[in-house]
């Protein structure tokens, strides 16, 4: 949470991806499902508090790094603030 609040990006991105490595590898297939919601959660988290905290630089650099991950992710659509979304929201 601190590399969230601080918007540290890199470190954010570097801790997950440790823990991914260290531990969350040794899970069984059965909780993958709730390490991706907890990872998406998580982002969600890093880009409000962005947000809130009128970082444009950092919400720009998640964008810029993780939109070809997330873009075609069912979850992560309205949060790209397509013409396709915006049309079925209204």
């Amino acid at each position: 949470m601190a590399y969230i609040n601080l918007s540290d990006f890199t470190n954010f991105i570097d801790f997950w991806q440790m823990l991914e490595r260290k531990f969350f590898v040794r899970l069984s297939a059965e909780f993958h499902p709730t390490l991706t919601k907890l990872s998406n959660s998580l982002r969600k988290k890093y880009l409000i508090t962005a947000v809130q905290t009128a970082r444009a630089d950092k919400v720009r650099e998640f964008f810029e790094a993780l939109s070809d991950e997330i873009s075609n992710e069912e979850e992560w659509r309205p949060w790209f603030g397509t013409a396709e979304h915006a049309v079925h929201s209204y």
